[in-house]
């Protein structure tokens, strides 16, 4: 019995060892703006959505390089609606400390506040395809 747990965590060992490499090299780290604490992402297309303390930045590049959109206010959650990013229907929204939701449907050019405004929004979460019926 000991010759057989022995065996099997050899192996195991062994296992690990062997494709642990592989999973490590799929991880890049890259610079974020200076003093900023991100508290989440958002995907629409090649576009990478962050929501900080100073705003909504995005990458158009997978992340190496950021650039602040017209939101400013700290944004703690994000969502995308809609499925196609050449969807001419597809929304980005923001939840801020304070300030309640924006959307934005030109990738954070321009955002518009919602009717869920003046208060603290931590989590979004969006159904549908149609930003009418979503909070619009």
């Amino acid at each position: 019995m000991k010759k057989l747990i022995y065996t099997i965590v050899v192996f195991l060992i062994l296992h690990c060892t062997l494709y642990i490499d592989n999973c490590i090299c799929q991880w890049v780290q890259y610079e974020f703006i200076g003093g900023v604490s991100v508290y989440s992402f958002a995907v629409s297309g090649n576009n990478i959505f962050a929501g900080t303390d100073n705003g909504v930045f995005l990458s158009t590049n997978n992340g190496q390089n950021w650039t602040q959109t017209a939101l400013t206010y700290w944004s703690h959650s994000l969502a995308v609606s809609g499925n196609n990013p050449e969807d001419s229907g597809q929304v980005i929204f923001a939840g801020t400390i304070n300030y309640g939701v924006y959307l934005s449907t030109n990738n954070g050019v321009t955002w518009t506040q919602t009717a869920l405004n003046n208060r603290t929004v931590y989590s979004i979460a969006v159904s549908g395809n149609n930003p009418e019926d979503s909070g619009q």
